[in-house]
Formats: structure tokens, sequence, C-alpha cells
């Protein structure tokens, strides 16, 4: 049987790649293969470390998940992020992390009162679905459409991803 933790943990990490893979900006880096061949594996691997980091860090501030991110995408994906979309991934993510928050507080003393009856819940690993599916977006209002944005290689080998100058 699945309990209650293990369900919202699955839950959780669940959040937090669907903002990910709405990310232009990752998504572009992974497309054009910016963190080298294996971009796709370490695009999953980020999932993983941004829930981690926003579980071990109790009083993250939004400034601190956008400093994360960007080291990420520098130092995995050679890729500068200057598009504007840095603050929106922090705020999304400490959104999801207080949906987490709020969510096991609203129900912990309802687990302890489920009897052994309960039904059993099946929880599956999304891990093994590609990490960016092509044109998918879970927030279209909050994403950059790709066609905005540019990207150009700079002098010393990073990939800047800027917003089209109109």
């Amino acid at each position: 049987m699945v309990t209650f933790a293990e369900q919202s943990w699955a839950l959780f990490g669940a959040g937090v790649r669907a903002v990910l893979e709405a990310w232009p900006a990752l998504r572009i880096a992974v497309e054009n293969s910016f963190g080298g061949a294996h971009s796709r594996e370490k695009a999953l691997w980020l999932g993983g470390a941004v829930r981690d980091y926003l579980v071990q860090n109790a009083d993250l501030e939004q400034d601190e998940v956008e400093d994360f991110l960007a080291d990420i995408m520098s130092t995995e994906f050679d890729t500068l992020v200057e598009d504007g979309s840095l603050p929106q991934m922090g705020r999304k993510q400490m959104e999801v992390k207080a949906m987490e928050v709020r969510t096991v507080d609203n129900n912990s003393d309802q687990e302890e009162k489920v009897d052994g009856g309960a039904e059993e819940m099946e929880v599956t690993d999304s891990r093994e679905t590609p990490a960016l599916p092509c044109g998918t977006q879970a927030d279209p209002s909050a994403a950059t459409s790709l066609a905005s944005i540019g990207h150009e290689a700079a002098e010393e080998g990073w990939i800047v991803i800027q917003r089209k100058k109109k």
C-alpha cells in the first residue's frame, strides 16, 4: 500500500518537473544539446535536484531558487539565462513547495485516522517519460513562446538565451 507520504512525495516531484518542462530556456538547451550528448538525462536529473533542494532548505527565498537554477543552467548546460524567466521559475517552484507544505499539513492528521482496509493506490514514476515533450507547456500563459526567444553563442562558449528585440 502506498502511504500518503509516498504519494505526496511523488506528486511534489511531478509538480517540480512540470514547471521545469514548461521553461523555454531549459527546452531550448535540451533540444539543442547545450548540455552535451546527455542533455535529456541532465534535464531529468534537474527535476530531482530541484525537488531535493526545495525539501532540504526549509527557509528558502525566491532569489535563492533563481540562483540555484541559474547555476545549474550555467554548469550543466553552458547557458546563461537572460530572458527574464529566472524570477518566474523561482516563483513557480516556490508555489509548488508551498502547495506541498499545505497538503502535508492538511492531511497529516487524516493519515493517522485511516484504517488498514484502505484501497491501494499505484504511483508511477514519470521519469521514464521524456522530460521535455516538444510543444508542451504546463502553463502557456506563464511561459514565453519559443518563437520569441533567440539564442546566440557568446565569445567564451556560453550560450545566452534572451528575448528577441522588436
